[in-house]
C-alpha cells in the first residue's frame, strides 16, 4: 500500500495514523492536506481534517494532486452555476418588483388625479351655492329688515319729547325687531324707577318655549338686543335713557345673582381689608357699585382700562 487518505479531527492525527498504516517515517512520504478541520458554529457544520499521505517514489503524488484539482474545478463550476441561477432569480424578482412599483405609482397617480378633480368640483359647487345663498340672504335682509327698519326709524321722531315717549319708541322698535326675527309676541314696559331700578323692556313671547332662543347662549342674544335698543335711543334722540331688555326674567335673575355676589365680596373686604373683583363690563360694574353703595363699612372704586376694568372693594377706616 503506497497511499492512504484519512479524515480525522486534526491534521496531525491523520498524518500519524497514515504513517503507521504505511509503516513509514515522515521523510519517506509526501503529505497532501486536502481540507483543514473546521469547528463550525455551536457544533453545527463541523468538518474533520482530510489528509492524503503518499509514499515517495511511487509516482502517485502527482496523480493525487491532479484529482484534487479536478474535484476543485467541478466544485467551482457548481458554485458558478448556483451563483448564475441566484443572479437570474434576483434579476427576475427585481424586474417584477419594478413592474409592480410602476403599476402602483400609476394607480396612485390616477387616484390622486381623481380626488383632485372631485375636490375641485365640490369646491366650485360649494362656492356657487354660497354665492347664491349670500345673494338670497342680502335680498332677505334688505327686504325684511333693513328697509322696514329704516322706514320705522325715520318716521316722526319729533313728538317723542319725554322719557316716557322715548321708552315707548324703544318698545315699538324692539317689538318690530323681534317680529322681523320671526318671533311672535309683544313688548311691555316695566317702570320701577321709583325703586332705583332702570326701565325694563320685557319681551313677552306667545310661545314661552321660544324664550331660550331669544335669550341665546349665556344671554348673548338678549344682550345684543339691549345694545341695539340703546343705540337706537342715542342715535335717534341724542340722549341716554337707562333701559334694560329682558325675557322670562333672565336679566333680572342675573342681576340678583350679581348683587348677592357683590354682598359676599363686601363681607370679604371687611374681613381682609380689600377685595378685587374680576374685570367686568360697565353695566355689571354699575350693578355692583349700586349693590354696595348702601353697605356699611365698605367703599368701591374702579381701576384699569376697558375691557380689563375692574372693581376694588376696600374696608372703610374705623
Amino acid at each position: 500500500m503506497d497511499r492512504v487518505t484519512l479524515e480525522m479531527k486534526t491534521v496531525e492525527e491523520a498524518i500519524e495514523s497514515a504513517l503507521k498504516m504505511l509503516d513509514a517515517t515522515r521523510d519517506e512520504v509526501d503529505v497532501i492536506i486536502e481540507e483543514e478541520p473546521s469547528k463550525g458554529f455551536l457544533g453545527l457544520g463541523a468538518k474533520e481534517a482530510k489528509v492524503t499521505v503518499v509514499r515517495k517514489g511511487t509516482g502517485q503524488t502527482a496523480q493525487v494532486l491532479n484529482e484534487i484539482e479536478e474535484n476543485k474545478s467541478d466544485f467551482e463550476k457548481k458554485i458558478d452555476e448556483v451563483t448564475a441561477d441566484a443572479k437570474n432569480a434576483y434579476d427576475d424578482i427585481k424586474e417584477d418588483v419594478s413592474e409592480m412599483a410602476d403599476k402602483t405609482s400609476e394607480k396612485v397617480s390616477e387616484f390622486a388625479d381623481d380626488v383632485s378633480d372631485k375636490f375641485n368640483d365640490a369646491k366650485e359647487d360649494v362656492a356657487e351655492k354660497f354665492a347664491d345663498m349670500k345673494e338670497s340672504t342680502e335680498d332677505f335682509v334688505d327686504e325684511k329688515i333693513a328697509r322696514p327698519m329704516k322706514s320705522f326709524l325715520l318716521e316722526g321722531a319729533d313728538h317723542y319729547e319725554t322719557e316716557e315717549d322715548m321708552a315707548e319708541a324703544a318698545r315699538k322698535y324692539l317689538e318690530k325687531t323681534i317680529n322681523l326675527m320671526g318671533f311672535e309676541g309683544h313688548v311691555e314696559i316695566i317702570d320701577e324707577r321709583d325703586k332705583g331700578e332702570n326701565l325694563v323692556l320685557d319681551i313677552m313671547l306667545d310661545d314661552y318655549e321660544q324664550n331660550s332662543r331669544i335669550i341665546g347662549k349665556k344671554g348673548a342674544t338678549i344682550d345684543a338686543l339691549g345694545y341695539m335698543v340703546g343705540q337706537f335711543v342715542r342715535g335717534r334722540y341724542d340722549e341716554r335713557l337707562m333701559l334694560e331688555v329682558d325675557c322670562g326674567d333672565y336679566i333680572y335673575d342675573q342681576k340678583e345673582k350679581l348683587k348677592a355676589f357683590a354682598r359676599d365680596a363686601g363681607e370679604r373686604a371687611i374681613r381682609d381689608g380689600e377685595y378685587r373683583l374680576r374685570p367686568m363690563n360697565a353695566y355689571d360694574r354699575r350693578i355692583v357699585h349700586k349693590a354696595l353703595n348702601d353697605m356699611e363699612g365698605v367703599s368701591t372704586h374702579s381701576e384699569g382700562e376697558e375691557p380689563r376694568r375692574s372693581i376694588v372693594i376696600t374696608r372703610d377706616p374705623q
